[in-house]
């Protein structure tokens, strides 16, 4: 029976021999395993790394971007501010000048019809002054007849006065 004991715990001690064998295999293994394990974990650390470094470079070109689009978002406000405000500087312009055209036209008219009263004064005054000069003509030749008739009246009482002082002398 000690012998059967010694031959069980000699198994036993066999079995647990071949575990133990089969466990440092196993621990052997598990430790090369570690190691990859390890090794991967540093080269994902590093990867890790080198992507927070990039992602870090990707959010301050974000950022530099966004910077640059605020930037040029408030250059296109002020132009379409400007634009706006020259939109309705034209616009009033456009006002201005229809309000000009419009009183262009109405000056033009009113010179039309100025024009046309003094062409019909002009033609009136042209007819009174021919009319005057006709008159003048008339006068001025009346009275050169006037002129003459009394020349001619002056003359004969200077011969009817010459004549009076002669019949005055005779006594008739």
């Amino acid at each position: 029976e000690f012998k059967r004991k010694g031959d069980i715990n000699n198994g036993l001690i066999k079995d647990l021999q071949s575990q133990h064998d089969v466990s440092t295999e196993k621990i052997s293994e598990l430790s090369i395993l570690l190691e990859s394990c390890d090794a991967e974990k540093d080269s994902l650390s590093k990867e890790n790394a080198d992507l927070a470094a990039e992602i870090s470079q990707v959010r301050d070109d974000h950022n530099s971007i966004q910077d640059e689009l605020d930037s040029m978002t408030e250059q296109l406000k002020r132009t379409i501010s400007e634009k706006e405000e020259k939109s309705r500087e034209v616009i009033s312009f456009s006002t201005m000048l229809d309000g000009a055209k419009k009183q262009c036209s109405a000056l033009t008219k009113q010179l039309e019809e100025d024009k046309s009263t003094h062409d019909k004064e002009r033609e009136a005054t042209s007819l009174k002054l021919s009319a005057k000069e006709k008159i003048e003509a008339e006068f001025l030749t009346e009275r050169g007849k006037i002129r003459s008739s009394a020349a001619t009246l002056v003359k004969e009482r200077d011969e009817l006065v010459i004549q009076l002082d002669e019949f005055k002398r005779k006594g008739e």
